[in-house]
């Protein structure tokens, strides 16, 4: 069994090899890698090794799913700049020994247009919207190896044209309980267009990650340290902010990132800590999205993240707030009920 799995994660990691070029806008159904659930965004979603008893980190690292995430149900919103919406939900049950489910749907609207013909003259109004549906399956095979895998159906509708999809991501959790640390290897978003836009089948935002994670034994704060886009070495692109011109001869010279800042970009980290049941907080930084959302004429904090969580009668409430880019930040909110608790 680890074999087979070792050679899936294998393949999946080939098949995503011809994706280069810059991130941006080199594939379609870019929406799945973003995460309305609100805990894992406080976290900068540096949590795939986060081996927490809460389902919402489940979104990230289906090997995730565990027996304390039956009969959970989450919801999670955030409110993007320029009035886009997105939401998702999911329920995670058990279905045998040392296996477990989770079905969700995640759903991105981004609003009203105004459409017009090729001279200008209004043809009404059009809407745009992705829709996902997501079905997870993690088995435990013993207290150290957790294997996941997470099935999806994907839509998206922009105006006349329309896409359907597919998608699978293949995890795997080691933990070394007397220790505390974990250790998680995952292959996201491999798949295909089934149908395309305009006629040309795009690639899915194939990406393979790794992280390790730690909680101190006499402090409940667990530390995280993720590897992301471990498929690509060169995340970076062409920034004009980076070109400057000779003042004399007028030759102009293109600052490229040294090996350093091109290695941070492959990193994210973050800290989470959990006073008692009640409580919690969040704390992460994405080194990439600090280096692509900022500018030079003004310091920002892009790439910070930070959150809190409050657990209110039998609900369990996140916030969280991402800070993208000097244009606006990102406010998430989670709820969280174990269907447990109502019948103790």
């Amino acid at each position: 069994m680890l074999r087979r799995f070792a050679q899936s994660l294998f393949l999946l990691c080939i098949a995503g090899s011809p994706l280069y070029g810059q991130l941006g806008g080199s594939s379609t159904y870019s929406f799945l890698n973003l995460s309305p659930s609100a805990r894992p965004s406080a976290l900068a979603q540096a949590s795939i090794a986060s081996v927490e008893s809460d389902v919402q980190f489940v979104w990230l690292n289906p090997a995730l799913l565990r027996e304390e995430h039956k009969k959970q149900i989450s919801i999670g919103y955030v409110g993007l700049p320029g009035g886009i919406n997105a939401a998702e939900g999911a329920y995670a049950f058990g279905v045998a020994e040392r296996q477990y489910v989770m079905l969700g749907f995640r759903y991105l609207d981004y609003g009203s247009f105004d459409g017009t013909d090729v001279v200008g003259n209004p043809t009404g109004t059009f809407r745009a919207s992705d829709q996902l549906l997501n079905g997870t399956y993690a088995y435990h095979l013993d207290s150290n190896w957790q294997f996941g895998a997470s099935f999806k159906l994907i839509n998206s509708v922009y105006e006349s044209y329309t896409s359907f999809g597919f998608g699978v991501d293949l995890a795997a959790v080691y933990q070394i309980p007397k220790s505390r640390f974990a250790f998680a290897l995952i292959a996201k978003n491999a798949g295909s267009q089934l149908t395309s836009y305009a006629g040309q089948l795009e690639p899915l935002p194939f990406e393979v990650q790794f992280a390790v994670s730690n909680r101190f034994e006499h402090l409940p704060f667990r530390w995280t340290i993720q590897l992301e886009n471990l498929q690509k070495w060169d995340l970076t692109y062409f920034d004009p902010n980076r070109v400057s011109q000779d003042q004399v001869t007028g030759d102009q010279t293109y600052d490229e990132l040294n090996f350093g800042d091109k290695l941070l970009r492959h990193f994210s980290v973050s800290g989470d800590l959990n006073l008692g049941r009640r409580l919690n907080f969040q704390l992460g930084y994405s080194f990439r999205r600090a280096g692509e959302m900022s500018i030079p004429s003004r310091r920002t904090s892009a790439g910070l993240t930070f959150g809190i969580g409050l657990k209110l009668s039998k609900f369990h409430i996140n916030y969280a707030n991402r800070y993208v880019h000097v244009a606006g930040r990102m406010h998430h909110l989670g709820i969280t009920v174990d269907l447990e608790d109502f019948g103790s």
